[in-house]
């Protein structure tokens, strides 16, 4: 078969997909074997045209020739609108789960997309086959969560997903991919009333997308809460009464009575599992880091935090997002530390993914307790279950939390050093503890000093924790 498009880069594979106005195919790279798929959408005929009117080049009738001409020709335009609005939306995100963009054409005939594969099987056929365990609903629904937790927090404001359902997720192995983004708006265009004003699927989305009312972050939050409620149709063990109300809190009709972020869904749904997050029922999935500035020690803490998690038995990863080269110059400049084929670097308990640029996407969620070092950015904080929040204790900083600092619960705040007059101070300020970091020349050295700080740390979080489920219950 010859593609109507990048035939000089791409051979043909398979079609994944036909419709009447669309095609999917799975095509090859030429240079790099690498599978990626081709989406092609027919621009709408030409008023007047043959095929406009229902009648083909050859003269016959064309497939689908029961359905009116402008029928057709209004599906065939709104399809091509999608496919260019899923380029516009995927050209800037980069994230696990979340297919690239590598290409886009169109002509007076067709537009096309190219895109990364997400090889494996759609949660919506595999659901029909296989019961899931309550571990494995969870696994899905914190992938999920990560990557609209992602769209979310974008930094000219919040991508809209709202058309998500099983069909749409697709399993392999431990990934977990969310794919069509053909819908997908910004916040602000979805208030624009520039575009269709309905959005999703029907029994998937919310009652405000479904009635063309305005849709927010609440909207996917809503679908969110359907997913859950369709994987735990599967599970043998049924779901708890904590889990229940969580997800009947999503599915609030009222958007304003829903939970007010995928991250607050998130960390709900895991306390309500009563998973115990690491030693003292601190810690689970993705810790993130982040300072007040540049020299508040952000990177230090993230870095101790790695250590400490993996020389106390739990296995944990440092991922950088701080924007500055950190495990690359580990690398070059120290032969204590040793890259492995898989790319991570170790060193004693330190255990981190090198640099990739800011183009790229990050490396895949790794097993274990994620450390995220956010820098002194605390947009992107934006996945995280628990945040660390680290203030410079130095005389030439004023030591102060600006407006921007992630103080919701789930949220540690960190003096750096620690000093006990201006913890203080900035304990009553805030209205919450603040812990004192030890000094500290070497983050990669677990010195007791550090670890009675980050047991202190988990034994202050599961306290909370359990006084937060008292007042649950109350």
């Amino acid at each position: 078969m010859v593609l109507p498009f990048f035939s000089d880069t791409y051979t043909y594979e398979a079609t994944l997909r036909e419709g009447e106005n669309t095609s999917v195919y799975l095509v090859r790279h030429i240079v790099l074997g690498e599978r990626r798929v081709m989406k092609l959408v027919r621009r709408p005929a030409p008023v007047g045209s043959h095929a406009e009117n229902g009648i083909s080049a050859n003269g016959r009738a064309p497939a689908g020739n029961g359905i009116p001409a402008e029928h057709r020709a209004d599906s065939s335009a709104s399809l091509s609108s999608h496919i260019s609005n899923e380029a516009q939306i995927l050209s800037g995100l980069r994230y696990p789960g979340i297919p690239a963009l590598y290409d886009a054409a169109e002509d007076e005939k067709y537009v096309c997309l190219i895109e990364e594969y997400c090889a494996g099987e759609g949660l919506e056929s595999y659901l029909t086959e296989h019961m899931l365990p309550e571990r494995e609903i969870a696994r899905i629904l914190a992938a999920v969560c990560g990557i609209l937790s992602y769209l979310h927090s974008r930094p000219d404001g919040p991508i809209l997903y709202l058309d998500l359902k099983p069909e749409h997720i697709i399993l392999s192995g431990e990934k977990v991919s969310l794919i069509d983004y053909g819908i997908s708006r910004s916040a602000s265009a979805a208030r624009s009333g520039e575009t269709n004003p309905v959005f999703g699927t029907r029994d998937w989305c919310s009652p405000e997308a479904a009635e063309g009312r305005e849709v927010t972050v609440a909207s996917d939050i809503y679908s969110l809460g359907r997913l859950a409620e369709a994987l735990y149709r599967r599970c043998p063990e049924g779901k708890s009464a904590a889990v229940s109300g969580v997800i009947m809190k999503s599915l609030a009709d009222l958007p304003e009575k829903r939970q007010a972020s995928v991250s607050e869904w998130k960390e709900a749904y895991l306390t309500a599992l009563g998973q115990e997050k690491g030693e003292g029922g601190c810690l689970s999935h993705t810790v993130a880091v982040t300072g007040t500035e540049r020299g508040a020690g952000a990177t230090h803490v993230a870095i101790a935090l790695t250590v400490y998690l993996n020389r106390t038995g739990r296995k944990a990863c440092y991922i950088n997002r701080s924007g500055r080269t950190v495990t690359g110059n580990l690398v070059e400049n120290d032969a204590t530390f040793v890259q492995k084929a898989d790319g991570t670097i170790y060193h004693a308990g330190f255990c981190g993914y090198p640099e990739r640029g800011p183009a790229a996407e990050e490396p895949p969620l790794p097993e274990g307790i994620r450390v995220v070092d956010c820098g002194t950015d605390p947009e992107k904080t934006y996945d995280a279950d628990l945040i660390v929040y680290v203030v410079s204790s130095c005389n030439w900083f004023a030591g102060t939390i600006d407006s921007r600092a992630p103080l919701s619960r789930g949220t540690v705040v960190v003096l750096n050093p620690g000093r006990r007059a201006r913890g203080i101070h900035m304990s009553r300020a805030i209205g919450r503890k603040v812990y004192g970091f030890p000094p500290d020349p070497d983050a990669f050295a677990l010195t007791r000093d550090k670890e009675k700080f980050f047991r202190r740390v988990e034994k202050g979080l599961q306290k909370e924790r359990k006084s937060g489920a008292a007042d649950g219950q109350g």
